[in-house]
């Protein structure tokens, strides 16, 4: 089993009222992660300000990881843009980076409410950004928000969408848990040995995920972002109190 550590550090971690590192602060912050032998590290948000622009710029140049890969962060082309035509996907392109990360939408409530649009078109827009970033050169994850939350309320939308992303062939789906609304659950991996009260609380069909994905039993699916989950269990017969896990962790292909 293998497991990447996903740090969201760089972005994610500096979301916080009172917190404004330099590009200076980020370039020694990702050397020290690189150190800790995280697999990858997002960056930011490049083209979201003259910071982040500049952060890209002198990492092709200053930054020299030894663990890790360095990741831009953006999302799928805006609702009435081409994808081609879209600036902050062309600065993903321009960032430098092997690897982006593009976050979009797979719940159906936040489609219709938060971008207005139907599934077809949401899952247009991912599609579309992931095969132009691909035909760049790019190495894509795809950060599904909202999923969990959207498997609960309407598991056929949240998987059509998954559908439609893994066709592209896309590097990694990220199962993300955007509201923290799986923040104290585990799910259940049984060649593990790990038991998880996910599933009767909440009604959600690992096996089936994994049956539908055709997912190797080797791989670890997790689907928690930012903050560190606690929950005594047993696995394989040794007693493990206390196993944190921090950030998004996913599997990979």
């Amino acid at each position: 089993m293998k497991i990447d550590i996903f740090d969201t550090t760089l972005r994610d971690g500096f979301q916080q009222e009172g917190i404004s590192p330099s590009v200076k602060d980020k370039l020694a912050i990702a050397e020290l992660l690189d150190e800790l032998g995280v697999a990858f590290i997002e960056g930011g948000w490049p083209g979201a300000s003259p910071k982040e622009e500049e952060f890209f710029d002198r990492a092709k140049t200053e930054l020299k990881l030894k663990n890790a890969k360095l990741v831009s962060f953006g999302s799928t082309r805006k609702l009435n843009l081409k994808v081609d035509e879209d600036p902050q996907v062309q600065a993903l392109i321009d960032s430098g980076t092997e690897y982006v990360c593009i976050v979009g939408k797979s719940s159906n409530l936040h489609i219709t409410k938060a971008i207005q649009t139907d599934v077809k078109s949401a899952i247009e827009m991912a599609v579309d950004t992931i095969e132009h970033l691909s035909s760049k050169g790019k190495k894509v994850f795809f950060d599904a928000e909202h999923f969990f939350d959207g498997y609960k309320e309407d598991s056929k939308t949240s998987l059509e969408i998954m559908d439609a992303v893994m066709a592209t062939g896309v590097d990694c789906f990220i199962f993300c848990d955007a509201g923290a609304s799986m923040m104290n659950c585990m799910l259940l991996i049984e060649e593990m040995g790990l038991k998880s009260g996910f599933l009767g609380s909440h009604n959600m069909d690992i096996e089936n995920i994994k049956n539908h994905l055709s997912i190797p039993n080797d791989y670890l699916i997790l689907g928690f972002v930012t903050a560190g989950v606690e929950k005594s269990t047993n696995v394989k017969k040794k007693n493990t109190k206390r196993k944190k896990l921090i950030h998004n962790e996913y599997f990979t292909k």
